[in-house]
């Protein structure tokens, strides 16, 4: 069975989702897209020493609308993908770590709960 596979069989059970530096970036975003299409109740996502491009980050802000933990740790964010997920309204936690292309400043993201 393959991710996709599993994902459509068991992915409405799936509330947590981590991916790391193992993983390509052409991986990455496939496991991006089928998550966003067989995982309705994944709240939680942490990805760690990924190079992420703007359409990973799109799926994320367009089909993955329940995210309330979100954990992008060295990941090679930049400010215009931030920008994006100023459309993700549940988010309570944002983990932004080692993303050493921010400016800190953004506009458009809530205030989250500490």
């Amino acid at each position: 069975m393959d991710f996709r596979q599993g994902l459509q069989k068991m992915g409405h059970h799936l509330e947590n989702l981590t991916f790391s530096s193992d993983l390509s970036s052409k991986n990455c975003t496939r496991f991006i897209h089928f998550a966003s299409m067989f995982c309705p109740n994944l709240n939680k996502l942490q990805m760690d020493s990924l190079t992420l491009d703007y359409y990973i980050f799109q799926k994320i802000s367009i089909n993955l609308q329940i995210i309330r933990h979100l954990e992008l740790q060295n990941c090679s964010i930049n400010d215009d993908a931030i920008n994006i997920f100023s459309n993700i309204t549940t988010i309570e936690y944002l983990d932004l770590t080692n993303n050493n292309e921010l400016s800190g400043t953004y506009t458009n993201l809530k205030i989250l709960k500490h």
